[in-house]
């Protein structure tokens, strides 16, 4: 009877190791979905994801998932008003009024906020047809190490600006799904 016992033990283990194995890989499988907002744009999103206001009420869209520790926003910017932006603060002769503007202010801007910022690449290109500028960052916010993944677009009328981000450990799990998002925006 004890020696029955421990065979069928001895079985059971690694079919529930098995098991544990399977429904382990499974929750870390996920697939992307499409959000359109207002007719505007369009970005593609992990599934894992579900909609926050909470990270800042400027946003377009926020999306969050804490458990994961995983950001995403968007923030649309008229072309204008940004011209206007720059008139009013007096800053036109620290940045121009395009794209290449746009990007670095925001930059700069995270800058002044982030400690230990190293910028780790930036590239100009297109997106869907959008003149834009994708940067790599990392940095300290709230004495938490992030990797952040930035996309500024220029749309018709309006800059967009798409920032991703996961605690720094978690840089290379993630590195690939920011910038599938990143390199997923279009503008309708």
């Amino acid at each position: 009877m004890l020696y029955r016992f421990k065979k069928m033990i001895i079985f059971k283990i690694p079919v529930f190791i098995f098991i544990l194995f399977i429904f382990s890989s499974c929750s870390n499988s996920f697939e992307m979905k499409n959000i359109v907002m207002d007719n505007r744009f369009s970005v593609d999103l992990p599934d894992f994801l579900s909609s926050s206001g909470s990270l800042n009420e400027n946003n377009s869209i926020q999306y969050q998932n804490k458990s994961r520790n995983f950001y995403v926003i968007i923030i649309e910017q008229p072309i204008d008003g940004f011209h206007e932006f720059l008139e009013d603060f007096y800053l036109s002769e620290d940045y121009s009024e395009d794209l290449q503007g746009y990007s670095q202010l925001l930059l700069d801007d995270f800058e002044e906020e982030a400690d230990n910022m190293e910028i780790i690449s930036g590239e100009d290109t297109f997106i869907n047809g959008m003149e834009a500028k994708v940067v790599r960052f990392t940095g300290e916010m709230e004495s938490q190490s992030a990797y952040f993944h930035m996309g500024c677009y220029k749309g018709k009328n309006t800059y967009y600006q798409i920032v991703t981000w996961v605690p720094l450990s978690k840089k290379e799990k993630y590195d690939y799904i920011l910038s599938d998002i990143i390199h997923s925006f279009t503008e309708i």
